[in-house]
Formats: C-alpha cells, sequence, structure tokens
C-alpha cells in the first residue's frame, strides 16, 4: 500500500514539474544545425549488435516452417 502511495505522490510531482515547464523556442538556423548534428551521428555498437540479434530471431522462425530441403 505504501509503494502505490509512492508511485501516486511521484506521478503528480512529475506532473507539476511538467505543467511549470516553459521550453525555449529555436530559432530555425538552431533546428537546423541540431538536426545535421543527429543525421550525422554514427549507431552505437550496441545499436548493431541489436539488429543482428534480431536477424538471427527471424532466421530462426524459419526452421520449423514443417517443409524439408
Amino acid at each position: 500500500m505504501n509503494a502505490l502511495k509512492r508511485t501516486a505522490d511521484a506521478q503528480a510531482s512529475l506532473q507539476e514539474q511538467f505543467d511549470r515547464h516553459k521550453c525555449q523556442s529555436l530559432d530555425s538556423s538552431e533546428v537546423n544545425a541540431r538536426a545535421n548534428v543527429l543525421l550525422r551521428q554514427e549507431p552505437d555498437e550496441e545499436d548493431d549488435e541489436e539488429e543482428d540479434d534480431r536477424r538471427e530471431e527471424d532466421d530462426d522462425d524459419d526452421e520449423g516452417d514443417g517443409y524439408s530441403e
């Protein structure tokens, strides 16, 4: 019961912070500069490994389709 109260309090606190926050507006040159930086970033090695893992999982799904070669 205590954990539920802490969770509710945390949610209320986050909502209050969100409601009070005011974003700074960026001019178009700042937006373009940030977008260019994001586009030029190379993917992390971890992302590549996760993608490889997903490919291996996809390949495993084909083995149980009932057909033999």
